[in-house]
């Protein structure tokens, strides 16, 4: 019992006069206290006497045997309810005093008229406790929706919306509102992209309510998300690669420890989380002298080798001091400031691209290609779980296209084949 009172559901006895009845008789109740969330149970004891109770304990005083039998059943309604408590939890199912005090009482959960938000934090906190499946960039994402949600309910007075007014209309005006509402913070309104990416985890919420039926209907059946065009992936060409590599960046150390990060990435593959957390004991040499990346992915979790190039081997390298007074590879700074960065960076070499450190991944697995590298590859390589995720990356480069034309100029070309000599 001693792990059942490490819970955050507390339960408090109370003792309320009856209207109009015998002087001194009372009824007794169970409050349950979960998150300042309160309900009351009425225990329904006969013959309750002010006399027979004390308020300190909220107990009945052991002058009595009736009394001892009394705080006996008290002992098994606080028990009850703490079980109550564990087993909505365990089942996935949503958490409040007042779900607590239907299930106590026999009765089907509410769990329609329990407030959306309160829910969609339900969720999030069960997740969270799933670090295997949920990553803390994928938690981010539900948090970031979380705030754009708590925006648009205040906005329209919807603060207090319940599980079962959900619709397809719900979600077509914050779609809107995401679309034509510029954020506070960034002054901008979000794309649609992004806008799609925040409806999908807000779906993931609902299907989970709709697969616990707590609630009848699922509103994602009468809407429908946006087709929305594969982004533009920016890359680097190995051109551009190379002038970006060996740029003076006018000696400008701070973007010079950004810029040979970039290229690390370009010659590895790696995301920036993983990027981040690259430390020396992920780093190993094999018998051939080949040094190999070895780390299980910040995102999917996945383990991943990977074999470095010349390049990467040469920044690897070059961070020496760094690696033995910090452990970690790379100097990275955060993503934001990375990228901000990487924007100057691009001016300075003349690159008229928008850089973001995701964009050496693509670089990675573009140029990868053009090398002729075979799709299956650059999947492993790059620590993909399908094959179907690197086929984004299998279009026909522009450089490929100029080789096709030029390999269909020399076949076509009478003028360029050789004459048979004359025997």
């Amino acid at each position: 019992m001693e792990v059942l009172y490490n819970i955050p559901v507390s339960v408090r006895f109370l003792l309320e006069k009856k209207k109009g009845k015998i002087i001194g008789e009372c009824s007794v109740y169970a409050r349950i206290l979960l998150k300042r969330d309160k309900a009351l149970i009425s225990l329904k004891l006969k013959s309750v006497n002010e006399s027979d109770w004390d308020f300190q304990k909220e107990r009945f005083n052991d002058t009595k045997k009736i009394n001892t039998s009394r705080n006996n059943e008290l002992q098994k309604v606080e028990e009850k309810v703490r079980h109550i408590y564990e087993t909505l939890k365990r089942t996935g199912q949503p958490l409040s005093a007042k779900s607590i005090k239907n299930a106590y009482d026999n009765k089907k959960a509410t769990h329609p008229e329990m407030e959306f938000m309160t829910y969609y934090k339900h969720y999030v906190d069960e997740i969270k406790l799933r670090p295997d499946e949920y990553g803390i960039g994928v938690i981010k994402h539900y948090t970031k929706v979380k705030n754009h949600l708590d925006r648009f309910l205040k906005l329209y007075g919807l603060q207090s919306i319940k599980m079962n007014e959900l619709s397809g209309k719900f979600l077509e005006r914050f779609e809107n509102f995401l679309l034509t509402i510029p954020n506070p913070k960034t002054k901008k309104c979000v794309c649609y992209h992004t806008c799609t990416t925040y409806i999908r985890k807000i779906k993931s919420v609902v299907n989970a309510a709709y697969r616990k039926e707590i609630i009848p209907n699922n509103p994602f059946l009468s809407f429908r998300l946006k087709t929305i065009k594969p982004a533009n992936r920016v890359s680097l060409t190995n051109d551009e690669v190379e002038l970006l590599r060996t740029h003076p960046l006018d000696g400008r150390e701070s973007l010079m420890r950004v810029r040979d990060a970039y290229i690390f990435a370009c010659a590895t593959g790696l995301r920036y989380s993983d990027a981040f957390q690259l430390n020396q004991s992920m780093v190993n040499i094999d018998n051939d002298g080949i040094y190999w990346i070895s780390l299980f992915q910040t995102k999917t979790k996945d383990y991943i080798e990977i074999p470095m190039t010349d390049v990467a081997i040469e920044i690897f390298h070059r961070f020496e001091s760094h690696r033995k007074e910090t452990g970690l590879v790379l100097p990275m700074l955060t993503n934001q400031k990375t990228n901000d960065h990487l924007k100057t960076i691009a001016k300075l070499v003349g690159i008229n691209k928008k850089l973001s450190f995701h964009s050496s991944r693509h670089s990675f697995a573009t140029n990868s290609l053009e090398h002729g590298v075979d799709i299956a590859s650059i999947s492993s390589l790059m620590g993909h779980r399908t094959i179907k995720t690197t086929m984004i990356y299998a279009k026909t480069t522009r450089k490929k296209k100029v080789d096709v034309i030029k390999f269909l100029n020399e076949k076509n070309n009478p003028q360029k084949k050789e004459s048979t000599p004359e025997t």
